[in-house]
């Protein structure tokens, strides 16, 4: 579930970007795992304040836009490699505290449909 942070304004970069860093990290990881074992989780949305001086100023409006772009950049990566896909912003939202980070129910709910999709894989 990597990519929120790549969302930063100071790095400025589009989901395009972020999606050629995971296939960066997919390379490493295919040398040790086949593409079949391996689950790429794209990211949960940004919240829609997250860029607030109370929230987390190190984003910008644009960063939630970018976030919500994730989801089809990592979907298409995954068709590609042959990987499994989960898409983490189809089950839990960031916490309304700080509009970046799960809370514990959260946490949970990720963990069980995790599971749930690596024992569909047959790799749990």
């Amino acid at each position: 579930m990597l990519g929120t942070n790549d969302c930063k304004s100071v790095y400025g970069a589009s989901a395009h970007t972020i999606g050629k860093g995971i296939e960066l990290c997919l390379n490493e990881i295919e040398k040790y795992i086949p593409s079949a074992r391996i689950l790429l989780v794209s990211p949960i949305h940004l919240g829609e304040d997250i860029w607030k001086p109370e929230k987390d100023p190190e984003f910008e409006k644009k960063s939630i836009e970018v976030s919500h772009e994730l989801k089809d950049i990592y979907s298409r990566i995954a068709e590609e490699r042959g990987t499994g896909f989960l898409a983490a912003s189809d089950f839990v939202r960031a916490d309304d505290s700080d509009d970046e980070h799960l809370n514990e129910a959260g946490h949970e709910v990720l963990a069980r449909v995790l599971y749930e999709k690596l024992k569909e894989m047959k790799v749990a």
